[in-house]
């Protein structure tokens, strides 16, 4: 059978007898943060022969990394599809979504780079999660525009550094 047809639709009767919402919430508790919890319960069963095997490919892969001592990277992310999608239409994000979006790019950045060390031992997992090494940049930016208190930091513009300088001379006046 070739990897490309399609699997019939998973009819609701086999969806209950392979207990499918169990198994997915399963996975979802194992899931950290609110956004692979999300992804994890909507998964859907696999549409071509192809496909599932690519998931087995993955999921195997993954499971032996943490066997080996090796566990993939991940870490609890806010959920920024939203925000992504606001900046496409010319939208604009709070310190908040910056912040949020920032940790995501470095994020995707480390297991881009675990993973590049790891290409030929987890082919599947190389090839479902590389990134966009351009965005590395971004991160950058974003990491350094905000303080560690997370407040955006004076250097992230020079009229916010400006703005700033203003309102602290103008404070000192009213307070002395």
């Amino acid at each position: 059978m070739p990897h490309d047809e399609p699997i019939a639709p998973c009819p609701p009767k086999t969806r209950s007898d392979l207990e499918w919402d169990r198994v997915l919430s399963a996975i979802a508790a194992r899931c950290r943060g609110p956004l692979g919890r999300t992804m994890a319960i909507s998964l859907e069963f696999s549409e071509t022969r192809g496909e599932a095997l690519r998931r087995l490919g993955e999921a195997s892969e993954a499971a032996r990394l943490t066997s080996d001592g090796e566990p993939l990277p991940v870490t609890e992310l806010a959920d920024v599809r939203d925000a992504v999608l606001r900046t496409r239409a010319g939208g604009v994000l709070s310190a908040d979504e910056l912040r949020h979006v920032g940790r995501a790019l470095e994020a995707a950045r480390v297991l881009r780079r675990f993973l590049s060390t790891r290409r030929a031992s987890a082919p599947h997992l190389h090839l479902a999660l590389t990134t966009d090494a351009t965005l590395d940049t971004l991160a950058d930016e974003l990491r350094g525009a905000f303080d560690p208190d997370g407040t955006l930091a004076d250097h992230a513009s020079p009229r916010l550094r400006e703005l700033r300088s203003e309102f602290r001379a103008a404070r000192a006046r009213m307070l002395s």
